[in-house]
């Protein structure tokens, strides 16, 4: 058994019922541990939308190429909604693969996963830079995007 973070994202119109459904979807093959607070980032992405933003935390016995490609699913599990996961992490596996890197290179630039994560996980060590997410969450500045509550992560389980 290995444990897993996973950056969920979902358009602000189908919202709490896309990240439900991904949560559900994750579910049938791993362990639920932990999910973090639903943030709404607005003003996001070239057409400047705004989007629904989650980590949650896994526990799964599933190869990682399996979960990569189950993770890669999650965005076609109801058509027309804009909705995706990203694996940030693998255990403490460091991979540079197109593609499949771990962590995920877009974990450390992008302030409200390390906020997300560190809600749920602040003692992981990145086994990159050798910090806990606490301590590179206190070293980052806040983001100057619009970034709001949302909702307690519990509504997803």
């Amino acid at each position: 058994m290995v444990e897993v973070l996973i950056a969920l994202y979902a358009d602000t119109i189908h919202g709490e019922k896309a990240l439900r459904k991904m949560v559900t979807q994750l579910k049938t093959h791993s362990e639920v541990l932990r999910v973090s607070s639903i943030y709404n980032r607005q003003d996001h992405g070239p057409n400047g939308g705004s989007e629904l933003v989650a980590v949650l935390m896994l526990k799964t016995e599933l190869a990682k190429e399996i979960l990569l490609r189950n993770v890669a699913h999650l965005k076609t599990l109801e058509p027309g909604f804009a909705s995706h996961g990203v694996l940030l992490t693998f255990g403490n596996l460091i991979q540079l693969v197109p593609g499949a890197t771990l962590p995920d290179p877009r974990f450390l630039q992008d302030f409200i996963l390390i906020q997300c994560a560190a809600e749920i996980a602040g003692e992981y060590v990145h086994p990159i830079v050798a910090k806990t997410l606490n301590e590179i969450l206190r070293s980052k500045t806040a983001s100057s995007e619009a970034i709001e509550f949302f909702a307690q992560g519990r509504v997803l389980l």
